[in-house]
Formats: C-alpha cells, structure tokens, sequence
C-alpha cells in the first residue's frame, strides 16, 4: 500500500471513453459548444502560439483523469500540442523531484501540493511566481475572471510566501461524513461537537456485529491527514507563537489521545493497519455510522453501483471543540520556472482552470474552487439540490479553512513519519506524552537542519 494518503488520489477515476460520454451528456457537451463559440468570437488570440509542444506532467486524481480525454479540445482552440505524461502520484512526484533537481527538465506545467512541495519548490526556485501572468491582458482572456475563484482558497492552496504559484484543479476539504438514516432512527442530531461524536460513535458500535461508530485512518503516517483536523479544533496547531514545533503541548497531546480512543474503540479491529480505501469500502457496505477523510469521497457514496448508502449520507464540517477550522487541501498546476514555453504553458493552464472547465468538473462530483462552479444552474438542479449540506459544508470551508493537512516542514515525508509515530501510540493505547516529547525533540532537530 502507498504511504501517502493525500485526499487528491480519491474519488472515482474517470475512464477516457466515460470521460467523452459525459462531454455529450447532462448539457456538458453544451457547455463545451459555448465555450468554442465564445473563444472564437473573443478578441483574446488563443492562436498566438499555435504550432509549439508544451510537456504536460501531472498526478494521476478524479481532476486529471477528467480532463485528460479533453485535451484536443485545447489543441483544437489554440493549436498548440500537448505531451501529457501522468503518474499515480507518488511516483509523479518522485519523479518530478528527480527532475527538477537535475537542473535538466524539460517541462512546462506540472501538478503539485503546496503542502507537500511547497515550501521546497520555491525554495528551490522551481515554481514560476504566476501573478503577473494573471493581470497581463496579454496572455489571459478577459473571460477567464480570476475575481470569481475563491481568495482563501488561493490563499491556503495554490500561494506559497504570499504568492501565486499555481491554480487550482479542485479543492477539497475533511468533512464528517454521517449516515443521516442511523441518526434519525436513534433519535440524535447531527454531531456538531467533539463530545457528540465520541458519544454517537459509543452509541453505534458493536464490534460483534461489524457495526463501527467512528472510521479514522489508522495507518500511522496516513492518519497524520485526518488527526490534524482533531489537532487544530483541539485549540492546538503545528507550531507554536515562536514558530518551535508544538507536539507536545497540552492540546496537542489531549488530541492525539482523543483520535487514538476515537479509532481504536469505535473503528474496526487492526485499525492501525488500515488507510482511507479499506474504510471506505466498510462505509459503503454500511458497516460505519461516521467516516472523516476526503470530500472527493463524495461521488462514491452516491453512487448506487459501488454503494449501499445512497442518499443516506449527511455532510458537515470537522465537530468542533474548543474551535472549529476546517482542513482545506487540492492540487494545483503550476508553471516551471525555467520553461522555454512559459506563454504556451500559461494558456494551458488557464484553460484547464476557466468557468467552463471547472463547471463540467463540479456537476460530475470534482469539487471546485470557483463560485461560478457552485452556482452552476446544472449542478443546483442536480446533486446539489439533493445534498445541500455538502454545499454548506464546503461553501463554509472555503471561507473559513485553512491548509494544515500536512506539517509545515520542507521535507514533510519525514514529518508525518515522526507525527505518525506518536499517533500509534495513542491508537495502541500507550504513554502519549512520552511519545510526543519524544517526537518534539525530533522535530525541533529537523527544523534546525531545514533553517541552517
């Protein structure tokens, strides 16, 4: 199993033939025509660099499967060919690494995480700083209304040092999935607090049954993802006022207690050796009341061929506790600072980016960062009128979040190995905060080395 457990490798992967079915289906194919029409009547001049080849390298998520099947859509509109290259992400992003430190890519636009790469890609000078692009007439279409994405999703996701160094292909948050069903039938409300779902989930398993309250990553390095939630509304976070590491703070350590107790008694048997795909094949087949990971999740729920749950499902923000901040994360495409094709690159991405894009995206389940996407009169008539409190829910994430899935390190793999440590100790029951100060200490060492 691949240790990473970032929210963008789930969802549904859209094969290419399902891919170009949807372009005539449900008005998408509409959508497609419009945007031909408008590009053709723009004064913009998608043409300008028609006959160049740019290299395309991203990850493999729901977002590049999706548009994969429609670039000649973008060959068509500008004439430039694309060399698309896409990997499951580990190894996108290993080789990517690779790459890039060889000084050597030839590349023009790349996927990525800030909160994973972010701090070392610009560090290292490799993403191109992307605001002058967006304000020159020049290389963006008036049509593309950067205003309507939403700022702290740019902000948290697709910024690093205060600048714009990519653009996101969707943006995700950590929701409490529930079955709303369950809930009903028990007479309880929606669990809004820490200490409502702990009693909910207490309430709704019988392990001899197969019947789990609470499904929380267990997998040490991959439930790093999701205890960062129970961390931030513990009134905790990564670091402290002085910018040292803060694992062994009193918040921090009663909420590394509080998601062990939570995954151990409530989750399924072995849950330290389980990740998100386990857990979400056991939601599914009905066998949890509560489920925390990635909204991308979503599509799967709803879908009567993989899911005994349709329609039973209600979604609301991470409960809260002495807080509530919602976790935000997504990819982003980003330019290469050193391309020769940064012009070609640019059109890329914006129209893998555009309103027209992000609609199509947003109405097959793929969360989008523009407003327009949301307000899509298709999407409103369609899964959004059925499940309003997933709006809601991330509508309110987007406005309030903020990207803390990953610990604010350069080298974030050997964080999380740190973090995930402790975080077994709390799912195996053990001394916590021996394990936390002993993981402070490591932490406080890596910062030192990255800072030097």
């Amino acid at each position: 199993m691949s240790r990473d457990t970032s929210s963008h490798k789930t969802g549904r992967r859209i094969a290419r033939r399902e891919a170009l079915r949807l372009l005539t289906a449900g008005g998408v194919g509409l959508v497609g025509a419009r945007r031909a029409t408008s590009a053709a009547t723009s004064s913009f001049d998608w043409k300008k660099y028609s006959g160049q080849t740019i290299r395309v390298f991203g990850a493999r998520h729901p977002g590049t499967d999706f548009i994969e099947p429609l670039i000649p859509e973008f060959e068509a509109l500008t004439g430039i060919r694309v060399n698309w290259e896409k990997l499951y992400e580990d190894q996108q992003r290993q080789k990517l690494q690779v790459e890039l430190t060889s000084g050597m890519a030839e590349l023009d636009v790349f996927g990525s995480q800030t909160g994973q790469q972010g701090k070392a890609f610009m560090q290292a000078g490799w993403y191109e700083v992307l605001d002058p692009w967006v304000k020159d007439p020049r290389y963006t279409a008036p049509e593309y209304d950067f205003a309507d994405w939403e700022s702290n999703l740019l902000e948290q996701l697709a910024s690093v040092e205060g600048k714009l160094v990519g653009v996101l292909v969707y943006a995700i948050s950590l929701p409490l999935f529930y079955r709303k069903d369950i809930f009903q039938a028990a007479g309880l409300g929606a669990p809004k607090t820490l200490e409502e779902m702990e009693t909910a989930a207490q309430k709704f398993t019988d392990k001899a049954k197969r019947d789990f309250g609470m499904l929380l990553v267990g997998q040490p390095a991959g439930a790093v993802t999701t205890w960062a939630s129970a961390l931030h509304n513990f009134g905790a976070s990564w670091l402290r006022a002085d910018g040292k590491p803060a694992m062994n703070t009193p918040e921090s350590v009663e909420s590394l207690r509080y998601y062990g107790r939570m995954a151990r008694e409530y989750g399924p048997p072995g849950i330290i050796n389980l990740n998100w795909p386990q857990l979400q094949d056991l939601f599914v087949q009905g066998r949890g009341a509560m489920f925390s990971f990635s909204s991308a999740l979503v599509g799967n729920f709803e879908d009567p061929k993989v899911s005994k749950i349709v329609d039973k499902v209600g979604y609301l923000p991470f409960p809260s506790g002495k807080r509530q901040i919602p976790a935000l994360n997504g990819p982003i495409w980003s330019m290469y600072s050193k391309s020769k094709k940064k012009e070609a690159a640019w059109y890329f991405i914006q129209w893998a980016s555009d309103k027209s894009m992000s609609a199509r995206l947003q109405r097959y389940g793929i969360q989008q960062g523009r407003r327009s996407a949301w307000q899509d009169p298709e999407f409103q008539k369609g899964f959004g009128a059925k499940h309003p409190d997933l709006t809601e829910t991330m509508q309110f994430s987007y406005a309030k979040g903020r990207a803390f899935n990953y610990p604010p390190y350069v080298n974030v793999a050997l964080a999380r190995d740190i973090v995930g440590e402790v975080i077994a100790v709390a799912i195996q029951g053990g001394d916590v905060k021996a394990a936390a100060d002993r993981a402070q200490a490591r932490l406080e060492e890596q910062q030192k080395k990255e800072q030097s």
